[in-house]
């Protein structure tokens, strides 16, 4: 059995180099796009965007594209 050996080959364990200072800014970032994104919604809503598309809708299905 010569040039076999038992010996197991050592891995290095590689901590995560992410701080928590880096992941409160990450929530944070996301806590910000959350509400424009909900601020853009009710905007919209607001516009009445919902009957126009009812409307196209009614529309659409009238010639039977929709």
């Amino acid at each position: 059995m010569a040039g076999k050996t038992t010996a197991k080959p050592k891995v290095k364990k590689e901590e995560p180099d992410i701080s928590m200072t880096y992941i409160d800014d990450i929530l944070l970032r996301l806590g910000k796009a959350e509400n424009d994104i909900s601020g853009a919604i009710e905007a919209i809503d607001g516009l009445g965007l919902n009957e126009l598309t009812r409307r196209v809708e009614k529309v659409e299905a009238r010639l039977g594209i929709g």
